[in-house]
């Protein structure tokens, strides 16, 4: 009967895990251009609208809104069909996979689909991704996080200098505090990682921490359900995303990691990477690269010197200027005319050809 109950447990929690999943692999199907005209426009999978007639200042397309700043300044944001006023001054702003952070006068806010909060009054540097902040406030002295609605107090500076060297991922922040040791802050709780050695060096995304220890001489992974060793000497580099560690080790050799297994992707060191959610890009002897869904494929016998990354797609340039984009591990030519200008917000590309026609690839779908 227990075993009956726990393998009903384990099959709901995976088939959670999976809708998640699935859910956090659907984007919105946003990007937001602006005509010949200057009208602003935003598409809303599959659908052309005309948001404003005026040019705007400026405009940042998330994978759940769009956020920009009208022609008198003040900051919108369009989500789910509606677009509405958040402010009527903003200095910066930025929007995540969840949230939508702005600030004037050093006040921080955050929006997240409903309602604004007002985090700090003094708040003189943040940090955000999808669902979390990171920042100071200077009023409380304190070194807090926002997370899904809720304030953490981390780190007091009353007695300490304030916490100025963080990085932060989905769900999972690293930080130096006071007494030099590298800190995980993680669903309300701090895990202790090590005491840094000169300058530390680490990179923080969804579930884990990747830093090098100095002291064991080694590269190093904190994950949410435990840690190891990745390589026993100082990496060339590194870089994470969504639970996966791309780097070149101390002989050049270039691995990723992922799935708890780290493999070997290449013995020549690459001319550069770049790594998303789903994807890996990458060039290799003067080639264009792609790993994704365990296959290495080669996309072109040359670097594009135009590449725009979305999260899980590439698009770029060929020799030709005809526009090609490798979505889900398919290599596609969206159009023989050469590109005037191209875009990717998110997972949606956007570009323009002939004279001043705008199309949107979106899902297999050119629009």
């Amino acid at each position: 009967m227990i075993k009956q109950k726990i393998a009903c447990s384990l099959g709901l929690l995976l088939g959670l895990l999976l809708f998640l999943s699935a859910t956090k692999a659907c984007g919105q199907g946003l990007a937001a251009y602006v005509d010949f005209r200057e009208h602003f426009y935003v598409f809303d999978k599959g659908n052309m609208r005309q948001l404003e007639h005026l040019p705007v200042l400026t405009f940042k397309v998330g994978k759940w809104g769009l956020a920009y700043q009208r022609n008198d300044g003040a900051l919108m944001i369009y989500h789910n069909g509606v677009s509405r006023k958040l402010s009527e001054v903003v200095e910066n702003y930025e929007i995540t996979d969840g949230l939508l952070v702005y600030t004037y006068n050093n006040n921080l806010f955050v929006y997240e689909g409903r309602d604004k909060t007002l985090l700090s009054m003094n708040a003189p540097y943040y940090k955000a991704d999808e669902h979390l902040v990171a920042y100071y406030d200077d009023i409380d002295k304190m070194f807090k996080v926002y997370y899904k609605g809720e304030i953490f107090d981390v780190e007091s500076a009353l007695s300490s200098p304030p916490v100025d060297n963080f990085e932060v991922g989905d769900n999972i922040i690293a930080y130096m505090d006071p007494n030099n040791y590298l800190q995980a802050f993680f669903e309300g709780a701090t895990r202790e990682l090590m005491l840094a050695q000169g300058k530390t060096s680490y990179r923080v995304d969804r579930n884990l921490v990747t830093f090098y220890d100095e002291t064991s001489s080694a590269l190093k992974l904190f994950h949410v359900f435990g840690q190891r060793d990745l390589a026993a000497f100082r990496p060339l580099s590194f870089k994470v995303a969504d639970e996966r560690v791309a780097f070149v080790d101390n002989t050049g050799n270039f691995k990723l990691y992922e799935n708890d297994q780290v493999r070997t992707l290449s013995n020549i060191t690459p001319d550069f990477y770049v790594l998303r959610d789903s994807l890996l890009i990458y060039g290799l002897q003067n080639e264009l690269m792609a790993y994704y869904d365990g296959q290495i494929q080669r996309l072109e016998n040359f670097i594009p010197s135009t590449i725009r990354y979305g999260f899980n797609l590439v698009a770029y340039l060929n020799e030709r200027n005809h526009l090609r984009v490798f979505d889900k591990g398919r290599l596609k030519t969206l159009t023989y005319e050469p590109a005037n200008r191209f875009e990717v917000f998110w997972d949606v590309v956007w570009y323009n050809i002939g004279v001043n026609s705008n199309k949107v690839y979106y899902d297999g779908v050119v629009y």
